[in-house]
């Protein structure tokens, strides 16, 4: 939560965190209405890039099928490629016609956006960003018949992958 006092008729000094801000009233009004002021990483990623969902490794992490945190939030959305070094934020672009299988997840007052198991182990295998010793460590945890479905949508290198683990 921000505290803010007005300092004139159109300016407010704010807190967040241990940092002030002095900004234009009108500044304030739009900039709390499209990001918040929170510290979550989670929060942060899935507004600041917008449509964008949470998947790959930090998907798989939040549902609890891998102990590994990666360096950054990984998120996925439809427009570009990018890295936030400073905020630990990393977005992987994927074509409007493979974005999907995401729902929203309460946390605090905001939401998040992160992709089903099935669709962040296929976005990462579709990215390149996850391997197939991962997809044979987890499969057993996962939805199959989801995942296959997911996987026809993808790449016929995908789908193999995907088809050939789920028969062992």
């Amino acid at each position: 939560m921000h505290n803010k006092k007005f300092i004139s008729n159109n300016c407010i000094e704010t807190t967040h965190g241990s940092k002030n801000y002095t900004i234009l009233q009108s500044t304030f009004a739009i900039f709390t209405r499209k990001i918040s002021f929170t510290d979550d990483e989670y929060i942060i990623a899935t507004q600041l890039s917008e449509p964008s969902y949470i998947s790959l490794l930090s998907a798989l992490n939040f549902h609890g099928l891998v102990q590994q945190i990666p360096k950054n939030i990984q998120c996925i959305n439809p427009m570009n490629t990018r890295t936030y070094n400073a905020l630990g934020i990393e977005y992987h672009k994927i074509s409007r016609k493979l974005f999907f299988g995401y729902k929203a997840y309460k946390k605090g007052d905001n939401y998040i956006f992160v992709a089903d198991k099935e669709k962040a182990l296929t976005d990462g295998l579709y990215l390149g960003q996850i391997d197939e010793s991962l997809l044979k460590e987890i499969i057993k945890q996962l939805d199959i018949k989801m995942l296959l479905k997911y996987s026809r949508k993808f790449s016929k290198k995908v789908q193999k992958l995907v088809k050939e683990t789920s028969k062992q």
